[in-house]
């Protein structure tokens, strides 16, 4: 993500569905996938018009960070910035937390349910 983000492509939609994770050789690999709300700064940056700027509000709302939730950031005042997804990688982990045990998604009364 810290790569990706660093050469222009911001994801902006850090959820548990957007990511994998599995083994391979004893190391556990993981992958953030599902770039269709993502932007292209270097590619958005030589339009002219209408392009994003980082207003704009995507992501899954339970795991978006607590400052786009906002009224300001809902009216387009806030920019989408790294540290936003950060907490919304925070918040995924706490949700995996909380509904996993030894490895095995919990099967009743799991908390988080109603999100």
């Amino acid at each position: 993500h810290r790569a990706l983000w660093k050469r222009g492509v911001h994801h902006r939609d850090v959820s548990p569905s957007n990511l994998m994770g599995y083994r391979f050789d004893g190391r556990f690999m993981s992958v953030l996938n599902d770039f269709d709300l993502s932007s292209i700064i270097q590619l958005m940056s030589s339009l002219k018009h209408d392009r994003p700027r980082g207003f704009e509000r995507t992501g899954t709302v339970p795991f978006m960070s607590l400052d786009l939730l906002t009224p300001e950031a809902i009216a387009g005042e806030v920019e989408h910035v790294y540290r936003h997804d950060v907490e919304s990688f925070i918040w995924v982990l706490t949700w995996i937390c909380l509904r996993y045990e030894g490895g095995n998604l919990l099967r009743k009364d799991r908390p988080l349910d109603e999100w």
